[in-house]
């Protein structure tokens, strides 16, 4: 079981801050270009508490990921960062075979990796990454303690209707997640980050249950 507090933008294309991704990459750099992956997600239209998906959806990948909602965080209110935070529980799994409807969607990924410390005591470290979101110092091993901040661009099929969301996803134990998610929002903030005027603070089930559509 993995756990993770976490917090999510939304924004429709036309809505999406015109200076976020030159301030998402640094030095102006998107650094690498990742391939497109799908995902499916499970079509549950009542429920915003479990998401149920297909990762990177191919012929050799099968696995299956539940994740589910524990609780809620304090509000984050380091601006422009701010709105409820959430702490989930995830398990992967080949045990499942996925049958129903879907929502299939098309991502394009950019990934930043933080390390935090247990204590919380010293500031955030990025990581620098590869094409393969490994860190590009191979004699340097994933971080126990930290936060994954991804900007994606995400196309909902079959309309290819163009959204783009910002995450948070700090990852630890239950004790941590949420000191290691504003450690590294607090220390985003100093990077003058744009504004957030306009954008939809909700979880993946949430803004799946209001705009996703089952093929």
């Amino acid at each position: 079981m993995l756990v993770s507090a976490e917090i999510r933008w939304f924004w429709r294309s036309a809505d999406v801050p015109v200076d976020l991704a030159e301030w998402f990459h640094p030095a102006g750099s998107k650094g690498f270009d990742p391939k497109p992956r799908r995902d499916d997600y499970f079509f549950m239209p009542d429920q915003t508490e479990l998401g149920i998906k297909r990762r990177n959806v191919s012929e050799s990948n099968r696995t299956v990921e539940i994740k589910g909602l524990v609780g809620v965080t304090r509000d984050l209110l380091v601006s422009p960062f701010e709105g409820r935070g959430e702490l989930w529980t995830k398990w992967p799994t080949d045990a499942i075979e996925m049958a129903g409807e879907m929502i299939t969607t098309e991502k394009q990924r950019w990934l930043r990796k933080f390390a935090t410390d247990e204590s919380g005591d010293s500031a955030p470290k990025e990581i620098p990454l590869g094409d393969d979101e490994l860190p590009l110092d191979k004699d340097v091993g994933l971080p126990a303690f930290g936060c994954n901040v991804e900007l994606t661009q995400v196309r909902l099929l079959p309309a290819a209707e163009l959204w783009w969301t910002l995450g948070f996803e700090a990852f630890g134990t239950i004790h941590t997640v949420e000191m290691s998610l504003r450690a590294v929002a607090v220390e985003l903030a100093k990077t003058r980050p744009p504004s957030f005027g306009g954008a939809l603070n909700a979880s993946y089930p949430a803004w799946l249950k209001k705009h996703g559509k089952p093929l």
